[in-house]
């Protein structure tokens, strides 16, 4: 997808691609990110969680595979 727009990009003699890029991306968005220091937390004990936090259960997504993995490796093995 990206290969197109910029192509397309080219094409069309573009040379200002700001107005199509999303403000996530720029450099202030970016730079403003990692403003604050960030500071490792070593021990568990150090962390602090709200109690309803805590009592939340995470469960894995259900995994489902791709039937088109399957066929590739099929036709992988027919070869």
């Amino acid at each position: 997808m990206m290969r197109y727009l910029v192509r397309c990009f080219k094409k069309k003699n573009i040379k200002d691609v700001h107005p199509y890029c999303s403000d996530y991306y720029k450099h202030d968005a970016l730079t403003n990110t990692y403003a604050l220091p960030i500071e490792p937390m070593l021990d568990k004990s150090d962390w602090i969680a709200l109690e309803s936090v805590l009592e939340e259960v995470v469960l894995p997504p259900r995994y489902k595979k791709n039937a088109w993995k399957a066929k590739k490796k099929e036709e992988e093995k027919s070869r």
